[in-house]
């Protein structure tokens, strides 16, 4: 199914992993402090974390799942109406 198509998922999903490191790095540099010592970790930084960390999942998950729609319906001709049916 993914014939074809290999190097856009790849690119997509790379793009997903670069904005998880980007995040990542951006809050070691607001909070200016390297993970040297853990037991200092102030709490608006952890709860930023788990915030970005949740939306950038749901991120991640929204982008996998249009992405096999999108390879459903261009390989098997699939539409929306068809998927929903199934649940009738």
């Amino acid at each position: 199914m993914t014939s074809g198509y290999r190097w856009h998922i790849f690119g997509i999903q790379a793009i997903v992993i670069i904005l998880m490191i980007a995040w990542s790095s951006l809050l070691d540099l607001l909070f200016g402090f390297t993970m040297q010592m853990p037991d200092s970790v102030p709490l608006s930084y952890s709860i930023a974390n788990y915030v970005g960390d949740a939306s950038l999942a749901v991120l991640s998950s929204v982008v996998t799942t249009a992405g096999y729609f999108q390879l459903r319906q261009i390989k098997d001709g699939i539409s929306l109406d068809v998927i929903a049916a199934i649940f009738d």
